[in-house]
């Protein structure tokens, strides 16, 4: 697949736009995607399957559209919209309060039934019946064992399998949704975004031309450089800068820390 530079996902995020402006377009408004849903198709169609050889769903971070839609407030009204109609489904990362992963539900399902072939009839009732009914990032232990009508056992069978990661014990117990083999997105993730932060810290002035940094190599994330760029640019870590030579990528100055007295 030929890699895209991140100026032409901002090409393709703007023809859409226009579709869906233009009075002579054979679609109607509503069969043309939100700007937020045409983002995360352009993002998650980039996503490097086979170099995960096909151990995950295509996943994006939730910040990563901010780099193709411009008013943050109605990307995440549109991706609330999103979750709700069950077209994506948003997923937990760590313990840093912002960081969800995004993965359209459709490639969710399909993920589960390829890779989890036991014969549990919990994994069908978590497809057809958890799924649908509980579009939040988490779930409580009510809704699995009355709503869902699944046992303590099938919860722990769901857990075992990665589809369900502790949030809270207790009589309020409950569940995050998660995605079996996360942790390998979540290492190259890590990894990849610690790499190119330092490349621009090392720089002079700690800036770089984008397209500098779109021609490197990055051996330590099978996610890509561009994946990486779009992550940096979306959580707002670097400030991307108009030159004529093209954007110039700044990291951003980490807020000062007070002294103790």
């Amino acid at each position: 697949m030929k890699r895209s530079s991140l100026h032409e996902s901002h090409e393709v995020h703007k023809r859409v736009r226009l579709r869906s402006s233009s009075s002579d377009d054979a679609f109607t408004n509503t069969d043309i995607p939100s700007d937020a849903e045409a983002s995360i198709r352009f993002l998650t169609s980039q996503f490097p399957l086979d170099a995960f050889e096909q151990r995950l769903p295509p996943i994006i971070m939730k910040h990563q559209v901010y780099s193709l839609v411009e008013d943050k407030t109605e990307a995440d009204r549109e991706l609330m919209m999103l979750k709700d109609n069950g077209t994506i489904r948003l997923f937990k990362l760590g313990n840093v309060a912002d960081e969800f992963a995004v993965c359209f539900t459709s490639d969710y399902i399909s993920f589960i039934e390829r890779t989890i072939k036991h014969g549990n009839p919990a994994v069908k009732i978590f497809i057809t019946s958890v799924l649908p009914r509980c579009k939040d990032v988490s779930v409580s232990k009510t809704a699995l064992l009355t709503e869902a009508r699944l046992s303590e056992a099938d919860i722990s069978f769901l857990v075992n399998c990665g589809l369900l990661v502790v949030r809270d014990i207790g009589k309020a117990a409950s569940w995050w949704f998660a995605i079996p083999g996360v942790g390998l997105f979540v290492r190259h993730l890590t990894k990849g975004r610690s790499a190119v932060l330092q490349m621009i810290k090392r720089a002079k002035h700690q800036e770089l031309l984008q397209s500098e940094l779109e021609a490197r190599k990055l051996s330590v994330s099978k996610l890509g450089m561009d994946y990486h760029l779009r992550d940096i640019l979306g959580a707002e870590l670097v400030r991307s800068i108009d030159t004529t030579s093209g954007p110039l990528l700044r990291l951003m100055e980490e807020p000062k820390k007070k002294k103790k007295r």
